[in-house]
Formats: C-alpha cells, sequence, structure tokens
C-alpha cells in the first residue's frame, strides 16, 4: 500500500532483454530482432512506425492461428518498451 502511495506517480517502463527473450521464443530472424531493437531504441515515433512497418512485411500473416511479429509487439504498449513514447 506504502508503494503504491510513493510510486503513483511514476512511469513503469518494461526492460526490453526481457522483452526480447519473449519475443525470440516465438519469432526467429536476426532481421525480425534488428527491428525490434530500432523500434525499442529510437526516439522517434515515425521510424518506429516505420519499422513496426518492416516487421509486418518480414512476417506476414499466411493464414495461421498466431499472431505474426506485429501483432504481438501491437498488444504490448509501445510506452512502456519504446523510447519513441516514453513522457518528456
Amino acid at each position: 500500500m506504502l508503494l503504491r502511495e510513493l510510486a503513483s506517480e511514476s512511469e513503469h517502463r518494461f526492460c526490453v532483454r526481457y522483452l526480447y527473450v519473449n519475443f525470440k521464443a516465438k519469432f526467429k530472424g536476426a532481421e525480425l530482432k534488428e527491428y525490434l531493437l530500432k523500434m525499442a531504441t529510437t526516439a522517434n515515433k515515425q521510424e518506429f512506425r516505420a519499422h513496426m512497418k518492416k516487421i509486418a512485411e518480414l512476417d506476414p500473416k499466411k493464414s495461421r492461428d498466431y499472431d505474426t511479429t506485429a501483432e504481438w509487439l501491437s498488444k504490448i504498449p509501445a510506452e512502456h518498451w519504446s523510447r519513441a513514447f516514453f513522457p518528456v
């Protein structure tokens, strides 16, 4: 309870290392990893979206029952793991 009161204004961010561990368990490919890291480190929202578009092109939906890389990443709020969306 005390922590919640003290940290009510604090930001919550995800460690990209752990995000990548989960990512790597589901998706294969050095290019996908490269774009994930670019998305995490860019401070520019336009670049973030361009990298997401590239990921979607690299891993298109092929009548699968599971999420593509872009769909999986879209479910994780970018403000928790990408510099482009961190509050200033």
